[in-house]
């Protein structure tokens, strides 16, 4: 069984890199620039990702934040609202072309919540080095604003992309900057893209499996209880169940 994964999960990797001009899972170059970055402190990452010409803003959202753990809120908040962005509760960061957004209107932006983890900095910053390998990609991006039911192409392209960075993030889950709430970002949200794009590739729920990942998240589910107890977490998505869009 495990052999039958190996050849699927090969497959599919090779299959996904040999026509692949923006992937970056496999990409060593970044894979070690993202490993330089982590053995920074959060503010010398903002400060490193921000001297190569890219605007990061951090703006407030209407949720509560976390009072035990890291945020880029605890770094600066700037003027504005997350909702003025985007009208979803659980937004925690979108990387946005030059011109796609007002608040893009003079070049890359990263947007962040300020109760997002420090995670979530690399996440769009990893979106933005696939950006830099697919020119092509900024046009389409900013045609998806336009088209809430985008077409089949357009909308599997968002999910290659979201998987593409999710694998590469979670290679680094144990890097020792993460704290527990990262890990749990991390894998939970692979997870979910897992469960998004297994209406069109089904070896994705095979690879959650295989790498156990559910095992992880929970596992720093019960390590996040015990540090903060009062807390109410939600059940874990059961990736066995199809996920459905309201």
């Amino acid at each position: 069984m495990k052999f039958a994964f190996l050849i699927i999960f090969f497959i599919y990797s090779f299959s996904l890199s040999a026509s692949c001009i923006w992937c970056i899972e496999k990409n060593i170059e970044i894979e070690n620039e993202l490993k330089n970055l982590l053995k920074l402190k959060p503010s010398q990452i903002l400060e490193s990702i921000e001297a190569k010409g890219i605007k990061v803003v951090i703006l407030k959202p209407e949720r509560l934040p976390s009072k035990k753990f890291f945020t880029w809120g605890s770094i600066r908040i700037n003027s504005g609202k997350l909702t003025d962005l985007s009208k979803n509760e659980g937004t925690l960061g979108k990387t946005l072309c030059k011109g796609e957004r007002p608040i893009s209107k003079t070049g890359m932006t990263i947007v962040i919540s300020s109760d997002a983890p420090l995670s979530t900095l690399l996440h769009e910053y990893l979106h933005y080095r696939q950006i830099l390998l697919d020119h092509g990609w900024c046009e389409i991006s900013k045609k998806l604003w336009d088209n809430p039911k985008p077409k089949f192409e357009w909308a599997k392209a968002v999910r290659d992309r979201e998987w593409d960075v999710r694998l590469t993030l979670w290679k680094l889950r144990n890097e020792s900057i993460f704290n527990v709430e990262d890990r749990i970002v991390i894998s939970e949200g692979l997870i979910q893209e897992a469960i998004f794009r297994s209406q069109f590739d089904k070896s994705s729920l095979n690879i959650i499996k295989e790498l156990k990942v559910e095992n992880f998240l929970n596992e720093n589910v019960k390590l996040y209880l015990k540090e903060v107890p009062t807390v109410k977490v939600k059940a874990t998505p059961q990736i066995n169940i199809p996920y459905r869009r309201n």
